[in-house]
């Protein structure tokens, strides 16, 4: 999904429909009308946050400890992120600058402290995708104090009063958006906390399984919240409430989910060869986050080589970033096996030693 959204942005720059005073404005949205289904892709990372809460839960669970928590964090996440990070920031291979200026130093350290979207300046500064890295780790940090809210006041006091912020915040955004033609500050509108709520949802929804509590998925509530999320692209006001909207959808789906795999006896391998293809894409998938976009980005200066300054240029460009694809999957791949799957060993070797010391 996000995949197809930057390679759309990358050909077009635009991947979002352009507002009028409240409403979308049809005419100089044309060009990418056709394309519609791609811009939902933003929505991406809205499913990534809510399965990064349903992940991060179940695994704290079932292996407690926040030493141990945060030493398979780090290394997860960080010498990982740090190599493409290190890469495009001192190298620049896209803009081929030599040498390092204030701008860039502010730069690289922002992004190397995982602070960098607390600014418009840096929030997209190195590689556009790395916002989500920061807001992620934040939202790590965050987690023990989720934990301690809800020892305190049960799960759904919890979430409906840090959904309160996450909303009220949104709501914010948007009525800022319809009056003002600007949003709220980005160190606001993308800090954790903008995001708390929505990635809260999947830490619920692990604990919901953990605890083998009965849940009624309901059909009512599905189609509201895709109504909420298709709104969002239609009434000004509601733009910023399509994201929370999905993380809830997704929870929902992580739970059917593990519902109907609980109740079959057998896990079956997928048998057709595209689920295949997405459940490899699945393991190399965060690499193809911190790799893809700076590929992407050449597309359309690769499709104004080949038909220079052609009415087709933007489509061909369009048709480039979806055929970059394959090398993008072949790359993170090889940097699956080569740098994630060894910053993993290192963990674990690191993990071994903090239990001896610890006497876990």
């Amino acid at each position: 999904m996000v995949f197809v959204y930057h390679a759309l942005f990358a050909a077009y720059q635009q991947a979002t429909l352009q507002w009028g005073d409240w409403f979308p404005l049809w005419k100089e949205n044309l060009p990418i009308l056709p394309y519609y289904p791609a811009t939902l892709g933003r929505y991406g990372v809205a499913v990534f946050f809510a399965v990064s809460g349903f992940c991060i839960h179940l695994s704290y669970v079932r292996q407690p400890g926040w030493g141990p928590f945060w030493i398979r964090r780090f290394f997860r996440i960080y010498p990982p992120y740090l190599v493409p990070m290190l890469l495009l920031g001192i190298l620049d291979p896209l803009r081929l600058r030599h040498s390092l200026g204030i701008e860039d130093e502010i730069q690289l350290v922002s992004h190397l402290l995982l602070v960098h979207n607390f600014s418009g300046f840096t929030l997209f500064g190195i590689n556009g995708s790395f916002w989500t890295i920061a807001v992620e780790v934040q939202l790590y940090a965050l987690y023990p104090v989720l934990r301690k809210l809800v020892m305190r006041w049960g799960w759904q006091t919890t979430l409906m009063s840090i959904g309160l912020v996450e909303l009220g915040l949104r709501l914010a955004d948007g009525a800022v958006l319809t009056v003002h033609h600007q949003s709220l500050p980005v160190g606001l509108i993308h800090s954790p906390i903008a995001f708390w709520f929505s990635w809260s949802t999947g830490a619920y929804a692990a604990d919901v399984l953990l605890r083998g509590h009965r849940f009624t998925f309901s059909n009512t509530l599905f189609v509201t919240l895709a109504g909420v999320a298709l709104l969002a692209d239609l009434f000004k006001p509601a733009a910023s409430l399509g994201f929370p909207a999905v993380a809830c959808l997704t929870s929902l789906l992580c739970i059917r989910l593990a519902q109907i795999q609980a109740k079959s006896a057998a896990q079956k391998r997928p048998s057709n060869l595209w689920m295949r293809h997405l459940c490899q894409a699945g393991v190399y998938s965060y690499g193809i986050y911190l790799l893809h976009q700076p590929l992407l980005q050449r597309m359309p200066t690769l499709a104004r080589w080949v038909v220079g300054s052609s009415p087709y240029l933007q489509i061909l460009a369009w048709a480039l970033g979806l055929l970059a694809w394959i090398p993008v999957f072949i790359i993170s791949g090889g940097f699956y096996r080569y740098c994630e799957l060894p910053s993993l060993r290192w963990g674990r070797h690191v993990l071994e030693r903090y239990r001896g010391k610890t006497n876990l």
